[in-house]
């Protein structure tokens, strides 16, 4: 698998609730948490790179 197709590795925050989790960003530009379920605990999954 090629570099570009791999997905990164960053900080994301819950955009509902600004819970801040681990997670990858894929190639396609969703931001999913690591060891979570694809929603946040708060129960919204929309998620943006934490800066």
């Amino acid at each position: 698998m090629s570099q570009t197709n791999a997905a990164s590795k960053l900080f994301a925050v819950c955009r509902s609730c600004d819970s801040v989790y681990v997670a990858e960003c894929q190639p396609d530009g969703r931001i999913r948490p690591i060891g979570v379920s694809a929603d946040c605990t708060c129960g919204e999954g929309e998620f943006e790179a934490f800066e």
